[in-house]
């Protein structure tokens, strides 16, 4: 996709998408590696990561997205001082069309009720219902919102979500 050229605002940002496709690439020529059973994780700024690498790797089994299922249009517009500027990923997609291109593969997306910075004014919870609303009912999709705790990941929860969504050794 021309979003992934090396120009523009964005630039730390796409050299991170091209490093977890790097790493899939790699996973995809280490013998004995059971491609049916890699997924990717990411939260925050490598959830955003997490939505693009798994929504153009269609061979990653599933993913989880922790605290930024959000509009990109509203993200870090002012300059942000790890992420630069990610304007440009709005004009590529939103996160829901990002989520619906990880579909039919399994795909979590989890938000802590806590997560001030993420679930403002619902804006998490509003684009989840969106993506939910678009895709046919028993689409292996799942919306998370943990009581009480705010943006970090749960590994419990993300354990039991790559558990369920990974076919058994």
């Amino acid at each position: 996709p021309d979003y992934l050229r090396d120009e523009g605002n964005d630039v730390f940002l796409r050299v991170a998408i091209n490093d977890a496709r790097r790493a899939h690439e790699v996973l995809r020529a280490t013998p004995n590696v059971d491609l049916r059973r890699v997924g990717i994780i990411g939260i925050s700024l490598g959830g955003i990561i997490t939505l693009v690498t798994a929504a153009i790797e269609t061979e990653i089994a599933a993913a989880t997205v922790s605290g930024m299922f959000i509009p990109f249009d509203r993200l870090f517009v002012d300059p942000h001082p790890h992420c630069q500027r990610l304007t440009e990923l709005a004009t590529f997609a939103t996160s829901v069309d990002l989520g619906k291109a990880i579909l039919p593969r399994p795909f979590d997306i989890h938000f802590g009720a806590q997560d001030q910075l993420f679930l403002e004014k619902d804006r998490g919870k509003v684009n989840a219902q969106e993506l939910v609303s678009a895709v046919p009912e028993g689409a292996p999709l799942s919306v998370t919102i943990s009581p009480g705790r705010a943006h970090r990941f749960e590994p419990a929860h993300h354990i039991n979500f790559f558990r369920s969504a990974m076919p058994a050794r």
